[in-house]
């Protein structure tokens, strides 16, 4: 009778464990579908702010040029540092990759100072940092409201503006538009 008692509890132990495991396996597929949902999302959206980035920045035949805040830049973008060579002209494939990789660096800023912020937020003030610099964003009122998870329009869109040499404060038309779209991303 003892052993029946005891088959009959290990039987009911392994169908009622064998559930627990199909809920954790159902679950835990759920859990994989939604991530591969969500990364995919991310990449498209990762993808859309690369291209815009190399719309917006252009590419000037490969070769160094000084951007409007007065620095070399080659490529789509890229400021070129103290210590950097580059040839005379780049190709557009040699371009590309100092983007992503010029990007990816702003991307691990922004988890650094920022890390509460995911997703689409997170790729619209790294696309911020990539165009004003981390120095910018880290003194910025912009980042106590992303900190805050306050509304940032008013101040993502204060960076639009800029003096003239005779102080006078005028709105770049190019920098609102690439506002409105980090706006729009940060929102999305």
């Amino acid at each position: 009778m003892r052993k029946i008692i005891i088959i009959s509890i290990t039987l009911v132990s392994f169908v009622f464990s064998g559930n627990i495991l199909s809920s954790q396996i159902s679950a835990t597929k759920e859990i994989k579908e939604t991530y591969l949902d969500d990364l995919k999302k991310w990449d498209k959206n990762y993808e859309q702010t690369i291209e815009y980035i190399k719309e917006h920045e252009g590419f000037n035949g490969g070769r160094p040029y000084t951007c409007p805040a007065g620095y070399t830049t080659i490529g789509h973008g890229h400021v070129v540092k103290e210590n950097e060579y580059f040839p005379e002209r780049i190709s557009r494939k040699y371009a590309n990759k100092l983007v992503r990789r010029d990007f990816n660096k702003a991307l691990e800023l922004v988890e650094l100072y920022s890390p509460h912020i995911e997703g689409n937020q997170k790729l619209a003030i790294a696309h911020f940092v990539f165009a004003k610099g981390i120095g910018n964003y880290l003194k910025s009122k912009l980042k106590v409201k992303v900190d805050n998870s306050e509304s940032i329009e008013e101040e993502l869109l204060e960076w639009c503006y800029y003096k003239k040499t005779n102080g006078k404060r005028v709105k770049s038309e190019y920098s609102y538009k690439i506002r409105l779209w980090e706006l729009k991303m940060y929102n999305s």
